[in-house]
């Protein structure tokens, strides 16, 4: 699996650390509740609008150099749309939690 980093968010603020930190602090602060919501419409079997989050947590995925776990996203998104739920939540839901623990050990 791979590991999260910072080096996009490095590269985005060019050396602004107070922005590299604000880009961090939204993504410690909206993943968290991104992920709650999927997981509720998940069991809502609300597939449509569940599609709509991971939509949007594809960026931050990316954001933290996850290619691999992106690619999974869109495939997850694109299936959702379609009313499936394939092996991909699963993969999906280990990339979220490793980004979390990885957001977790940043001050």
């Amino acid at each position: 699996m791979e590991t999260p980093t910072l080096t996009h968010i490095k590269k985005i603020a060019e050396g602004d650390e107070d922005f590299q930190s604000s880009l961090i602090l939204i993504l410690k602060r909206e993943l968290p509740k991104e992920f709650s919501s999927y997981k509720d419409l998940i069991k809502e079997k609300a597939f449509s609008k569940a599609s709509e989050i991971v939509h949007k947590m594809r960026h931050k995925i990316i954001i933290l150099g996850l290619e691999e776990g992106h690619k999974i996203a869109s495939q997850l998104e694109n299936e959702l749309k379609k009313g499936l739920l394939t092996q991909h939540h699963n993969s999906f839901t280990k990339i979220i939690a490793t980004m979390e623990q990885f957001l977790e050990k940043i001050n």
